[in-house]
Protein backbone atom coordinates (compact mmCIF):
# COMPACT_ATOMS: atom_id res chain seq x y z
CA UNK A 1 0.00 0.00 0.00
CA UNK A 2 1.36 3.26 -1.11
CA UNK A 3 1.79 6.01 1.70
CA UNK A 4 -1.03 7.92 -0.44
CA UNK A 5 -3.61 5.39 -0.47
CA UNK A 6 -2.78 4.37 3.30
CA UNK A 7 -3.84 8.64 4.09
CA UNK A 8 -6.98 7.73 2.31
CA UNK A 9 -7.74 4.84 4.63
CA UNK A 10 -6.72 7.24 7.48
CA UNK A 11 -9.23 9.69 6.33
CA UNK A 12 -12.08 7.39 5.59
CA UNK A 13 -11.34 5.92 9.37
CA UNK A 14 -11.68 9.72 10.97
CA UNK A 15 -14.79 10.58 9.19
CA UNK A 16 -16.48 7.53 10.15
CA UNK A 17 -15.67 8.13 13.77
CA UNK A 18 -16.82 11.63 13.70
CA UNK A 19 -20.02 10.89 11.79
CA UNK A 20 -20.44 8.35 14.84
CA UNK A 21 -19.61 10.70 16.80
CA UNK A 22 -21.85 12.92 15.45
CA UNK A 23 -24.77 10.73 15.33
CA UNK A 24 -24.36 9.91 19.46
CA UNK A 25 -23.80 13.16 20.39
CA UNK A 26 -27.52 14.52 18.58
CA UNK A 27 -29.36 11.19 20.14
CA UNK A 28 -27.95 12.61 24.03
CA UNK A 29 -28.85 15.95 23.07
CA UNK A 30 -32.03 15.99 20.28
CA UNK A 31 -30.01 18.96 19.01
CA UNK A 32 -28.46 18.90 15.16
CA UNK A 33 -25.53 20.78 15.43
CA UNK A 34 -23.42 21.48 12.00
CA UNK A 35 -21.82 18.52 10.84
CA UNK A 36 -17.65 17.91 10.82
CA UNK A 37 -18.19 18.33 6.98
CA UNK A 38 -19.52 21.96 7.92
CA UNK A 39 -16.86 22.84 10.60
CA UNK A 40 -14.35 23.58 7.51
CA UNK A 41 -11.77 20.38 8.06
CA UNK A 42 -8.12 21.48 8.00
CA UNK A 43 -4.79 18.88 7.50
CA UNK A 44 -1.60 19.82 8.20
CA UNK A 45 2.22 17.99 7.41
CA UNK A 46 3.88 17.05 10.39
CA UNK A 47 7.67 17.45 10.48
CA UNK A 48 9.79 16.27 13.45
CA UNK A 49 13.94 16.90 12.69
CA UNK A 50 13.00 18.04 9.24
CA UNK A 51 11.60 14.77 8.58
CA UNK A 52 7.82 13.80 7.54
CA UNK A 53 6.33 12.01 10.62
CA UNK A 54 2.25 12.37 10.00
CA UNK A 55 -0.40 14.69 9.42
CA UNK A 56 -2.53 16.80 11.87
CA UNK A 57 -6.56 16.78 10.55
CA UNK A 58 -8.54 19.90 12.51
CA UNK A 59 -12.21 19.74 12.60
CA UNK A 60 -12.93 22.20 15.08
CA UNK A 61 -14.05 19.97 17.46
CA UNK A 62 -11.97 17.64 16.87
CA UNK A 63 -8.14 16.88 16.52
CA UNK A 64 -6.65 14.11 14.93
CA UNK A 65 -2.95 13.15 14.90
CA UNK A 66 -1.87 10.47 12.45
CA UNK A 67 2.17 8.79 13.32
CA UNK A 68 3.14 7.73 10.01
CA UNK A 69 5.92 5.57 11.24
CA UNK A 70 3.80 3.94 14.30
CA UNK A 71 0.69 4.02 12.00
CA UNK A 72 -1.60 4.85 14.80
CA UNK A 73 -4.21 7.84 15.19
CA UNK A 74 -4.80 10.07 18.38
CA UNK A 75 -8.06 11.84 18.21
CA UNK A 76 -8.12 14.61 20.71
CA UNK A 77 -11.22 16.80 22.02
CA UNK A 78 -10.93 21.02 22.20
CA UNK A 79 -9.23 20.77 25.68
CA UNK A 80 -6.15 18.56 24.27
CA UNK A 81 -8.03 15.12 26.27
CA UNK A 82 -7.25 12.03 24.10
CA UNK A 83 -10.57 10.45 23.33
CA UNK A 84 -9.69 7.88 20.85
CA UNK A 85 -6.40 5.95 20.17
CA UNK A 86 -6.74 3.93 16.98
CA UNK A 87 -3.91 1.47 16.32
CA UNK A 88 -3.32 0.26 12.46
CA UNK A 89 -6.07 -2.49 12.90
CA UNK A 90 -8.63 -0.24 14.14
CA UNK A 91 -7.83 2.57 11.56
CA UNK A 92 -8.61 -0.57 8.56
CA UNK A 93 -11.95 -1.43 10.82
CA UNK A 94 -12.88 2.03 10.89
CA UNK A 95 -12.21 2.94 6.93
CA UNK A 96 -13.99 -0.98 5.90
CA UNK A 97 -17.22 0.03 8.18
CA UNK A 98 -17.45 3.59 6.40
CA UNK A 99 -17.12 1.69 3.32
CA UNK A 100 -19.85 -0.70 3.63
CA UNK A 101 -22.00 2.31 5.18
CA UNK A 102 -21.78 4.41 2.31
CA UNK A 103 -22.47 1.21 0.12
CA UNK A 104 -25.43 0.72 2.22
CA UNK A 105 -26.82 4.11 1.56
CA UNK A 106 -26.05 4.56 -1.83
CA UNK A 107 -28.27 1.53 -2.36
Amino acid sequence: MTNSQRLATVRAALEHWLSCRDAERDENQQAKNDSHETRGKTESLLIRGGFYCGRRFDFGSHQAIWFLEEDQIKIHDQDGRILCTMSSNEIDRWARTSDDFSSRRAA
